[in-house]
C-alpha cells in the first residue's frame, strides 16, 4: 500500500547494511566508530526535479499525484551525520510523532504493533525519523514538500510500511531553543550508544526505544555522570598548552565525542593527538581547520576529500594548506585555492 510514491527500477538494495556480518554471533562493540558504521542505518530523502543515475546507494522514486521525485541516498557512516543537516544542525526540534503500525498477523489495538517517531524541525522544514528495526537504529532525513509522506510510506531500507496499518498517536510540541538537533545527535552517540542492545522481544524492541527516545526528548539533554564540566575546564586549561594533553585522558574519557570537540575547540592542534576515527568525524575535524587551516593534514583521507572541509580550511589558512587535501580536490579548485 503505496498512497503517495510508485518505484521506477527499484531492487533489492542496500545490502551492505541489512544483512549479516558474517561471523556468527559477534557484533562490533557498540561505544565507538562502528557504532555508525554497524548499528546505525541512514537515509537521506530529497526532493528533486527529476530521476537521475541510480547507484548501489542512490536511488529514485517518483510521486504518484505529480511529476515530482524524490532521491534516497543510503550514507556511509563513520561518524554522526552532522553534516547533512547543514543550517539546521543547530536549528529546535519543535514536535514529535508515534506512529504505530499493527502487525499484519495480529488483530488492530493489540499492543503487538511497530513504532516509529517522527520528528518535526524548525515547525516541519525539516523532518527525522527513529525507528528500532531488528538489532540496528534506522534514521531518516528529510528535507523537501514530500519528504514527510515519503518517509510515512518507507522505511530507511526502502522497505514499504501498511499505511492501512498506520495511527499516528497525538502530535508531542516542544518548546523552540529546548532541544536542538545538535544535542540529538549527540544523545545518539553517547547515552544512546552506550546502552544499545541487540533485539530482544521482551526487552529490547521497537517499542521499547521509542519511549526511551520520547523520554529524552521530554525532559532534554542530561549532562554525563562523571564530572563533566570539571572534566573539560580542566582538559581544555591543558590543551591550551599543549595539545599532546589530550592522550592523557582515561580510555572511556577518550571516546567520549564531546570531549574531543571540546579539546580541538581549545587547541586545533589538538586533533593529531586524539584517536583516528575523530580524525574522520566531520564536526570534529571542521572545528579544528575552522580555527587552523593546516591541520587538514592530520585529518584522514576522506575529510581531506571534502569539499567543505577543504574549503573551511582554506578560509582559515589560506592556498597553502591546499597541499593536504587530496588530489581530487586540488585539481577541481585549482593550484591558487579558488573555489569553483
Amino acid at each position: 500500500n503505496t498512497p503517495h510514491f510508485r518505484f521506477g527500477t527499484v531492487a533489492v538494495m542496500f545490502s551492505s547494511c541489512a544483512g549479516d556480518d558474517g561471523e556468527g554471533s559477534w557484533m562490533p562493540a557498540r561505544w565507538n566508530a562502528s557504532w555508525w558504521s554497524y548499528w546505525v542505518c541512514c537515509t537521506l530523502v530529497q526532493d528533486v526535479a527529476e530521476q537521475g543515475e541510480e547507484t548501489e546507494f542512490d536511488r529514485f522514486l517518483k510521486c504518484k499525484d505529480d511529476d515530482k521525485w524524490v532521491k534516497t541516498t543510503l550514507l556511509q557512516l563513520t561518524c554522526p551525520p552532522d553534516k547533512y543537516f547543514g543550517e539546521f544542525l543547530n536549528k529546535s526540534i519543535t514536535g514529535f510523532t508515534e506512529v504505530r503500525q499493527d502487525w499484519s498477523s495480529m488483530p488492530r489495538h493489540w499492543i503487538t504493533y511497530h513504532s516509529f517517531t517522527v520528528l518535526d524541525v524548525e515547525e516541519g522544514q525539516m523532518h527525522i525519523i527513529l525507528e528500532k528495526k531488528t538489532d540496528r537504529l534506522e534514521i531518516m532525513i528529510g528535507r523537501g514538500s514530500h519528504s514527510r509522506d515519503f518517509m510515512k510510506d518507507f522505511s530507511a531500507m526502502l522497505r514499504v510500511r501498511n499505511q492501512k496499518r498506520c495511527a499516528e498517536m497525538p502530535r508531542q510540541a516542544l518548546k523552540p531553543g529546548f532541544l536542538t538537533v545538535q544535542s540529538l545527535l549527540e544523545w545518539i552517540d553517547g547515552p544512546l550508544a552506550r546502552n544499545w542492545q541487540p533485539y530482544s522481544l521482551l526487552g529490547a524492541n521497537c517499542q521499547h526505544f521509542t519511549e526511551t527516545l520520547e523520554e529524552f526528548l521530554r525532559k532534554g539533554p542530561v549532562p554525563p555522570d562523571f564530572g563533566y564540566e570539571k572534566v573539560v575546564e580542566k582538559l581544555t586549561a591543558e590543551i591550551r598548552r599543549s595539545p599532546a594533553a589530550v592522550e592523557d585522558l582515561p580510555e572511556h574519557l577518550l571516546k567520549e565525542r564531546s570531549l574531543v570537540l571540546a579539546a580541538v575547540e581549545a587547541n586545533p592542534k589538538a586533533l593529531q593527538h586524539v584517536p583516528e576515527h575523530f580524525r574522520q568525524d566531520w564536526r570534529v575535524v571542521m572545528t579544528a581547520v575552522s580555527k587552523e587551516g593546516d591541520q587538514l593534514r592530520n585529518a584522514a583521507e576522506a575529510m581531506r576529500s571534502d569539499r567543505e572541509v577543504v574549503q573551511a580550511a582554506l578560509k582559515s589558512g589560506g592556498s597553502a594548506v591546499l597541499q593536504y587535501a587530496s588530489e581530487e580536490i586540488r585539481e577541481e579548485m585549482g593550484s591558487d585555492g579558488a573555489q569553483t
